[in-house]
């Protein structure tokens, strides 16, 4: 992988932008409608064109970049370890120092911004992670992988069972619910919204739910880590890449069009997300990494790399200014926009942090969080 100024690598930071981009093409549904509490995406649809963007996104976005983006995470902590290391410094307080802020990150953006946070999961599940960290990237890369495959096809085939026995009970949609959201997201003051944040944060947040990350975002870290420790991306790998991405990449097609080419089934929408996300999503690291690496003087890779080294201040960026677009504390057109116009405003606001990115980077070394991450990181604030 291209090594760039301070250690950076090209393709990770290309990679982190790319995921920014699907993270925020698939929360702009949550962002501007009751997305949490409809039965199919498609009920929110209101012409053939939403019907063609919710396929896509459905296909190609959801539950494909989380999932990138949790690899990601798993790697660069490896590379922190590594440059611990090299300096002499003990890496789990360093580590320790990271995530306690990046939880406190966490909490913040899900309680005050935008219910669907992610840094709380990844912060928690990282402490966990630390316990791995020193496996070998062999053993690491086992653990991920079972960890990710057993139990997924273990609930896919319980999930098929439940499906055959009671299917008018699973697809039900509370329209008192999505109505009751929607006031209070889109009229409702700053005390209303923040008491539906949190109890749309919880829906997804309860103890009943913690197993699916475990079995979701913990793999990838896992397997984020073994790649970097087994040298996968290595000058001498690249050239298998391209085959590895294209084979991954039809076995995750395949699955994540289960529903579109079977039905609406429990079992082929929980394996839609759980098994078909996550295999998609390692196509697209394989793919975007050789091509980046295959033509790495191609400018639009400068441009995605920028915005990927400034992913967290971008990620917190995106919600702010989402939320005060549609909540009733802000403009408030909340459930008034249809799901092209918001896919539309998605690359709109990611265009515009491009940009702005790019600009920042030209004076600064890093964004204001990354910049604030850092020093309290390693404790140049003291």
């Amino acid at each position: 992988m291209e090594l760039l100024k301070n250690n950076r690598v090209l393709s990770i930071d290309v990679l982190r932008g790319i995921s920014l981009f699907g993270i925020l093409v698939v929360n702009m549904l949550s962002f501007h409608s009751p997305y949490l509490y409809v039965n199919t995406p498609f009920e929110l649809s209101k012409s053939s064109i939403d019907n063609g963007i919710i396929a896509i996104i459905d296909i190609f976005f959801q539950a494909s970049f989380y999932p990138l983006f949790s690899f990601l995470f798993g790697y660069s902590l490896l590379l922190l370890k590594n440059s611990c290391d090299k300096k002499g410094i003990s890496f789990v307080p360093v580590a320790l120092r990271r995530l306690t802020f990046l939880l406190m990150i966490g909490i913040i953006h899900a309680f005050f911004i935008w219910h669907g946070d992610i840094l709380i999961n990844y912060a928690v599940l990282a402490f966990l992670f630390l316990l791995f960290i020193s496996l070998d990237g062999r053993k690491l890369f086992y653990i991920g992988t079972s960890l990710l495959l057993v139990p997924n096809i273990l609930l896919t085939l319980l999930f098929s069972v439940m499906n055959e026995t009671a299917p008018e009970t699973i697809f039900q949609t509370d329209d008192l619910k999505i109505e009751e959201v929607t006031n209070n997201y889109k009229s409702g003051s700053f005390i209303d919204v923040t008491t539906q944040r949190f109890e749309d944060w919880y829906y997804v947040n309860n103890v009943g739910n913690s197993i699916f990350f475990l079995i979701s975002i913990f793999p990838m870290f896992l397997l984020g880590a073994a790649f970097y420790k087994l040298q996968f991306f290595q000058k001498s790998f690249i050239s298998k890449l391209k085959g590895w991405g294209i084979f991954f990449g039809m076995i995750g097609l395949l699955i994540k069009c289960g529903p579109f080419m079977f039905g609406q089934r429990l079992d082929l929408e929980f394996a839609q997300d759980s098994l078909g996300g996550p295999i998609l999503s390692l196509s697209y690291i394989f793919l975007i990494t050789y091509f980046c690496e295959k033509f790495n003087d191609n400018k639009i890779w400068r441009y995605l790399q920028q915005i990927g080294k400034m992913s967290i201040s971008n990620y917190l960026l995106q919600s702010v200014v989402a939320t005060f677009i549609f909540y009733g504390y802000g403009l408030g057109f909340y459930g008034e926009i249809t799901v092209t116009q918001g896919t539309m405003l998605a690359i709109f606001i990611y265009s515009i942090q491009m940009i702005v990115s790019n600009h920042w980077l030209k004076k600064h070394t890093y964004g204001p969080v990354e910049k604030l991450w850092r020093d309290i990181t390693y404790k140049k604030f003291l």
